[in-house]
C-alpha cells in the first residue's frame, strides 16, 4: 500500500446515455462508486471522491472534493484530484470501470517502480495509463503532480480531451493484453451494466 499516492474516484459524470446517476448502480450488490473505493483503498492510503458535490456520495463515508472548474468533465475531475494531492501523485479510477480490482491497479503502480520519485522537484509531468488492445485508458492511471499545471491550463483554454493531454505528456501504456477479461469494460449504458453483471 502506497502513501505517496492519493486515490480519486472519479464519480461525477453527467450519465446522460444511462439515464441516471452511474456511482450509485449497483455490480454484485456493490454501488459502482463503492467499488472503486474498495479497489483504491486496497492499494492507495488515502483515498478521495471527485462527485462535484453530489449529495448522493455522502454515505459513502469518504471525502468528496468538487471540480474548481464545474461542467468540464473528467479533466476537472483530474484537476481537482491533483490540487487535493497538494504536491503528491494520483491515481484516479473512473466509477464507471467496475472491472478493475486491486491486482489491476497494483500493475499500474508496480509499471512506476520507485512511486515516492514522482513527487520530488526534479520530476516531470508524467502519466501512466491502462491499455487493452493498444487502446489507451486515461480513467485508469497514475498522475504525476507535474500534470496540475497542464491540466488548469487546458481546462481554461477549453481543451478538455484527456487523451489530449497524454499526448503533450510522457505516457506510459501499461499493458493488459494478457487478461482473459477485458477489465476496462466501461458501463455508460444500460446494456454494458448487464455486461457487467448488473442489474438495470
Amino acid at each position: 500500500m502506497v502513501s505517496d499516492v492519493v486515490g480519486v474516484v472519479l464519480a461525477g459524470g453527467q450519465s446522460r446515455r444511462m439515464g441516471r446517476d452511474k456511482a450509485r448502480l449497483e455490480v454484485a450488490g456493490r454501488s459502482l462508486a463503492a467499488r472503486a473505493l474498495d479497489a483504491l483503498s486496497a492499494v492507495c492510503r488515502d483515498v478521495v471522491l471527485s462527485g462535484g458535490g453530489s449529495e448522493l456520495l455522502v454515505d459513502l463515508d469518504y471525502p468528496v472534493i468538487a471540480d474548481r472548474q464545474l461542467g468540464q468533465g473528467p479533466l476537472a475531475g483530474l484537476e481537482a484530484a491533483l490540487a487535493y494531492a497538494q504536491g503528491r501523485a494520483v491515481l484516479v479510477l473512473a466509477c464507471d470501470l467496475p472491472r478493475v480490482d486491486r491486482l489491476v491497479l497494483e500493475r499500474l503502480i508496480a509499471s512506476v517502480g520507485d512511486t515516492a520519485a514522482l513527487n520530488s522537484a526534479a520530476a516531470e509531468a508524467r502519466a501512466w495509463v491502462g491499455s487493452r488492445n493498444g487502446r489507451l485508458q486515461p480513467l485508469c492511471g497514475l498522475y504525476s503532480p507535474h500534470c496540475l499545471s497542464l491540466v488548469t491550463s487546458r481546462l481554461e483554454r477549453g481543451d478538455l480531451a484527456v487523451h489530449s493531454l497524454l499526448a503533450a505528456i510522457e505516457t506510459v501504456a501499461v499493458e493488459y493484453d494478457d487478461l482473459a477479461v477485458d477489465p476496462f469494460l466501461n458501463v455508460n449504458t444500460p446494456a454494458e451494466l448487464r455486461a457487467a453483471g448488473g442489474a438495470v
